[in-house]
């Protein structure tokens, strides 16, 4: 008995490379979809875990508010040492000490500004191309990009 499909010219012989290649492409766009989720994901916990420590970042701020209330007070001790130590007026060591933990205080806030303008910038661009780079592969894999 001749298969009509032969007789007709319908007849499409399986080839187990395009097969393979087909589901290859499937399997590898839902893989990089679900790494999408799995960074969508992420995002969403990191957020979840910023809005729980709320009461912790709150309590800091609290404590380093008391902190800076008791400054006055460590620096009129050391004042009161210096002025004692090298026998100069107490207004003198006063405004020396102060002087001193002022330029200091400038110092450490530069720093700190320099290196969290850096850091937050990073994190942005690498997760913006992250983001490129999944939807592209993924593009190319559906057959929806020409490159």
């Amino acid at each position: 008995m001749v298969d009509s499909e032969k007789v007709n010219g319908n007849y499409h012989h399986a080839n187990p490379v395009w097969e393979f290649k087909e589901k290859a492409g499937k399997f590898a766009s839902d893989l990089l979809e679900l790494i999408e989720l799995q960074r969508k994901l992420f995002q969403m916990d990191a957020k979840e875990a910023f809005h729980g420590s709320v009461v912790a970042i709150a309590a800091t701020i609290l404590g380093s508010i008391s902190l800076l209330g008791c400054i006055p007070i460590v620096i009129l001790g050391v004042s009161t040492i210096v002025s004692l130590y090298f026998n100069i007026p107490a207004w003198v060591a006063q405004l020396l000490v102060s002087g001193c933990i002022a330029l200091s205080s400038i110092a450490c806030i530069a720093i700190a500004i320099r290196s969290l303008a850096k850091s937050s910038s990073r994190f942005q661009r690498s997760s913006a191309e992250f983001s490129k780079n999944v939807e592209w592969t993924k593009d190319v894999l559906r057959g929806v990009s020409s490159r």
